[in-house]
This record gives C-alpha cells, structure tokens and sequence, in this order.
C-alpha cells in the first residue's frame, strides 16, 4: 500500500502532472543512493562511497525506476536504510539503531513484500557472524 499512499500525498502536494508523478521517483533513488553511500563510507571509506553512490544511480534498474513508479522504487531506499542502520547496531551494538532498521524494513515491506528477505539475511547474519548481534540490555 506504501506506494499508493506516496503517490497519493505526491498529487495532493504537488499536483497530478506527469512530471510531478515522475519526480519521486528521482527523488526516492536519489536518496537511495545517499543511504547506501554513506554504508559504503561507513565500512570501507569515502572513495567507496562515492563509487558506490555513482554506480548506483548509472544502473539501468535505476534509470528506469526514475520515470516509471514502481514498487522497487519506494522499497529501494528503505531497504538501504534497513541496511544501514543494522550495520550501524552491529558496530555499536545500539538497541536504537536495531529499532530504527525495523522501521526501515517495515516501511520497505509495505511497499512490496520482497523484503521480507531483509529479515532471513539478518538472522542468518546474527547466527553466523556474532558481530553482527546486540544485546537485549544495550541501548
């Protein structure tokens, strides 16, 4: 429903134009790639993260998804955000930041249910990589 609910707040705000339509789709990649960049910073550097940040929006799924609306294209940057924010809660082993990654994943579900593969990512990286888990009593 996610996407229906953006597009409806897009034409309320915005307008109904095509263009107007079309521009969230920029903007949603946009900031996908923002997200994603500052993972890439995060584990390995700013020239990672300008790499990763270029190669992302040269990407044909990308080019596309920014003049068709779909539903990879709301789940994309809350997808990131799930990733980054659980990278984060393995690094400082933050309840806070485990919470805000189950936001992200949550909103990125509601916009299509493939996402759902975030979650057996997760704990299949809590099983096997003990860096990666938190504790009950952090915060």
């Amino acid at each position: 429903p996610l996407i229906g609910w953006l597009l409806r707040l897009v034409t309320d705000v915005f307008g109904s134009g095509t263009f107007q339509v079309r521009m969230s789709g920029s903007v949603l990649h946009g900031a996908t790639a923002l997200i994603l960049a500052a993972l890439a910073a995060r584990i390995a550097g700013r020239a990672a993260a300008i790499w990763t940040a270029t190669l992302y929006v040269t990407l044909p799924f990308v080019a596309l998804g920014s003049i068709l609306m779909s539903t990879d294209t709301v789940m994309a940057p809350f997808f990131a955000g799930a990733l980054l924010f659980f990278w984060r809660a393995g690094e400082a082993r933050s309840a806070r930041d485990a919470v805000l990654a189950g936001v992200c994943i949550g909103f990125a579900f509601l916009a299509k249910y493939a996402a759902i593969y975030f979650l057996i990512g997760a704990v299949l990286a809590a099983v096997f990589v003990p860096a990666r888990r938190i504790g009950w009593k952090n915060t």
